[in-house]
């Protein structure tokens, strides 16, 4: 599966810091739902951020790896 942001269908770089409503809208859930990924710790911690006025970062790279693991439990 190749990562992109479904609204506009364009692949992400490797390496690119994705906002939180990106991350969902790649994993296909809701902002609300990615939001308690990332503090449930769904995503590594050297591979997100949270900014000074609390908006969440996550590298592309672990979007992507999150979403292999997810099709893997599915056996997809």
């Amino acid at each position: 599966m190749t990562l992109e942001v479904l609204q506009t269908g364009e692949p992400v770089p490797e390496g690119r810091w994705m906002r939180i409503g990106e991350v969902a809208e790649a994993l296909g859930v809701s902002v609300g739902t990615a939001r308690n990924y990332f503090d449930a710790g769904a995503f590594r911690k050297d591979k997100t951020r949270r900014l000074a006025h609390g908006d969440r970062r996550v590298r592309s790279e672990e979007v992507d790896r999150y979403l292999r693991e997810l099709d893997e439990q599915r056996g997809e």
